[in-house]
């Protein structure tokens, strides 16, 4: 295929949009096929459509983006590294406004926040320069500042995710429908909407892991590529470790896939690229605390007087049956279906695309491997479902990925009524927690106090 291919019909949206991907089997078998002349001119259409819904979305997260970070411990717990590397000029957060975070350890005698250096740097960096041009003060005008500071750090890479998103379906499908569902999905239907009105990792790891799958994609299928599209993706993707720590393997997933597709730029373009910020992490890490060990993995840096997690209280102090705790983290309190259903037909997706062997297999195979063994990690490894929050927040990073594959279902399933029906009820329960969380995500959600409850009344 020639870039000819690929060019855009006059007064097009970019190439991306109007792509012509290869014929795919009918809708009983897998994707719907469909002709490029009868596909580019809805694009236009679905293009225009999809940014309205992304300007929507924007806006809901603006209306509600937050202003303060003191009586937060998970987002002041990152503000206190922010206030104390600008006005303190160190890790130590001893002395900022935010030290009564419950999420700090200590580490030579002074705290630290528990949480990874490189966001809270980054955005410090943002606030130093927001500082110098306003004269504006953490201390002093914290409303301004942190709403600055969620909105930049934040804000710019929900919306980025969307615009990502919305060119990654132009690529990906042909039926508008399932576009159209996929992008309201992304947009109104998924916990990273609702996490995205403050300073948190699990926004910026969202995007970052779609972006640099979104140009391994295009690599893979030879979608217009050019040699960039290497360096990008492996530069973001070396971001993740830093960000998320379990989100590593969504690293070097992303990193086979392209492997299998041409081992020596695999080799020589991706991996090299992963570098810098792996660099980073363990670089900020060691000026942070001493150790290119992360702080939150020394148990005994959180061994001091005083500390909250000697004697955890709540749903921090849970230690329950690991088949109870899988429950909960797929289908209770937080689960993964329970609060958003869509990605029970994105199961049901990736199933029929693997065992069908569509053209799309590979790209299920990376999704299904990155949210199995995400969850399997989490259901393993954790046992406080993130504290007190709304949903399975450490499992955000990958429901941009999912909802990729929630439209994919729309567009191989026969449209029937009662179907259509199960996927705007899906869509409805799914918003209802984004609504939820988009006040506040640090609480105990409506759908949690729901289950909890009806768990005491039905053992009492």
């Amino acid at each position: 295929m020639t870039d000819a291919d690929h060019a855009p019909a006059p007064d097009a949206p970019p190439d991306d949009a109007t792509a012509n991907p290869p014929a795919e089997p009918a809708a009983s078998e897998g994707p719907i096929a469909s002709s490029p002349d009868a596909y580019v001119p809805s694009a236009r259409w679905l293009f225009t459509m999809g940014a309205c819904i992304i300007a929507i979305s924007c806006a809901m997260v603006f209306w509600h983006t937050k202003g303060g970070a003191v009586r937060n411990t998970n987002v002041g717990s990152r503000y206190a590294t922010v206030e104390a590397l600008v006005n303190h000029g160190t890790y130590a957060i001893d002395d900022t406004q935010y030290n009564r975070t419950i999420d700090k350890v200590m580490v030579d005698g002074h705290y630290l926040s528990s949480k990874p250096p490189l966001l809270p740097t980054t955005t410090a960096g943002a606030y130093w320069v927001y500082r110098r041009i306003t004269g504006k003060d953490i201390r002093q005008d914290e409303r301004s500042v942190v709403t600055f500071l969620n909105l930049l750090m934040i804000g710019g890479p929900h919306l980025l995710l969307l615009i990502y998103f919305l060119r990654f379906l132009l690529l990906f499908l042909r039926r508008p429908e399932a576009i159209f569902i996929g992008v309201l999905g992304a947009a109104f239907a998924s916990l990273e909407v609702g996490y995205a009105i403050e300073l948190n990792n699990h926004t910026v790891a969202a995007s970052v892991a779609f972006i640099s799958f979104y140009y391994a994609y295009r690599i893979r299928n030879n979608i217009a590529p050019k040699p960039w599209y290497w360096l990008v993706s492996g530069g973001l993707a070396g971001l993740l470790p830093g960000l998320d720590v379990p989100s590593t393997f969504i690293t070097l997933s992303i990193g086979v896939y392209l492997f299998t597709f041409d081992r020596q730029k695999a080799l020589t373009r991706y991996l090299p690229m992963l570098i810098p910020g792996i660099f980073t992490h363990f670089l900020l890490t060691y000026l942070s605390s001493g150790s290119i060990i992360p702080v939150y993995l020394r148990e005994e840096a959180y061994d001091y007087p005083g500390s909250y997690w000697r004697k955890p209280r709540g749903i921090d102090a849970l230690d329950e049956p690991k088949p109870v705790y899988a429950f909960h983290v797929l289908f209770g309190h937080h689960g993964l279906f329970s609060m958003t259903p869509p990605f029970v037909f994105a199961v049901i997706a990736l199933y029929k695309t693997i065992k069908g062997k569509w053209e799309r297999r590979p790209e299920a195979i990376l999704v299904a491997a990155i949210a199995l063994v995400l969850t399997t990690f989490y259901i393993f490894y954790t046992k406080n479902y993130g504290g007190g929050c709304v949903g399975m927040r450490w499992l955000i990073v990958a429901m941009p990925l999912l909802m990729v594959f929630f439209a994919v279902y729309v567009e191989t399933c026969p449209p029937t009524p009662w179907r259509w029906v199960l996927i705007v009820a899906a869509l409805g329960i799914a918003h209802y927690h984004v609504e939820d969380a988009i006040r506040s995500p640090w609480h105990n959600s409506n759908w949690h106090q729901f289950v909890e409850g009806s768990i005491k009344r039905l053992t009492r």
